[in-house]
């Protein structure tokens, strides 16, 4: 539920699991003390900022991440950093300008380690935000689970026109809460991700069938991250039995031309750059267009 909605209040937590808030908050308290919960954060949609996103999975030596991260730089941002069994790293790279370009630039860049498969999320931008949108949006990158209270007096508005920005900025689909988990303390239960490499007229019924077929053992519901030909999944699994026979069980799903399996062992969310973006945004007035 908290990786679904990152702001969930105890109370409607509790309501749903029948449980009093007190116990979901010493449960949330508990996880936090033990290492499970990392931190809860605020998922901004960068493609409606403007920003093309590259996805990378990247097989690489025992001591190449930090050169690989290094260099990537000079591509975009790093915003998401996905480590896996076996020196295999996720990246995920904001850029603007020259996507294909870039993706090939990625590749070279990362030698003598391996892209093993790459793929793009296209800007969408069509809307225009607010100075007060900003203000919220930076806030809520810094504190995700800031109250409607505690925002209005930061930023010095009313609680009125915060809830309705926040609305707003939710409905559109700019901002949604969730939290970093860590993977290496979920003991009992083993988290994998699955990448299908679909056939793209058959987006709709291939997402149904996982729905349907796999539904128990989300973690998080798919598509997280995805475009026409491509869909991740994040499930989990208590045996390593059980997670092989949920890969060949996609496998046999009609339209899933191919899948990979990897097991993140930590993951992580980079969004400092972007606060830096909203600063200047914000210092030079500058309209900013956003996604419906």
């Amino acid at each position: 539920m908290l990786l679904v909605n990152g702001r969930a209040s105890y109370q409607s937590v509790g309501n749903e699991l029948r449980l009093s808030s007190n116990a979901v908050k010493n449960r949330v308290m508990k996880m936090i003390d033990d290492g499970v919960i990392a931190r809860f954060i605020s998922q901004i949609k960068l493609e409606a900022f403007g920003y093309d996103l590259i996805y990378a999975i990247i097989s690489h030596g025992n001591e190449q991440e930090d050169i690989i991260l290094d260099r990537v730089k000079l591509v975009g941002d790093t915003f998401m950093v996905i480590n896996c069994v076996g020196n295999i790293i996720v990246l995920g790279i904001a850029v603007k300008g020259e996507l294909e370009q870039k993706m090939e630039l990625v590749k070279k860049l990362v030698e003598p380690a391996i892209v093993v498969n790459i793929f793009s999320v296209k800007a969408i931008p069509v809307k225009k935000l607010i100075q007060t949108d900003l203000m919220l949006i930076k806030h809520l990158v810094r504190y995700p689970r800031a109250s409607i209270n505690d925002i209005a007096r930061a930023l010095r508005i009313s609680t009125r026109t915060v809830k309705r920005r926040l609305d707003f900025l939710s409905k559109i689909g700019v901002v949604n809460f969730t939290m970093l988990y860590n993977p290496a303390a979920m003991k009992g239960f083993i988290q994998f991700s699955l990448l299908l490499d679909i056939d793209e007229r058959k987006y709709k019924e291939v997402v149904s069938r996982i729905y349907k077929q796999l539904g128990d053992h989300f973690l998080l519901p798919p598509p997280p991250l995805y475009q026409k030909s491509m869909i991740v999944i994040i499930l989990y699994s208590d045996n390593v039995y059980s997670m092989d026979e949920m890969f060949k069980t996609v496998m046999k799903i009609d339209g899933v031309k191919n899948v990979e399996l990897s097991i993140p062992t930590k993951i992580d969310f980079k969004l400092d750059w972007f606060i830096k973006s909203i600063d200047k945004a914000l210092k030079t007035r500058a309209p900013v267009i956003v996604a419906k």
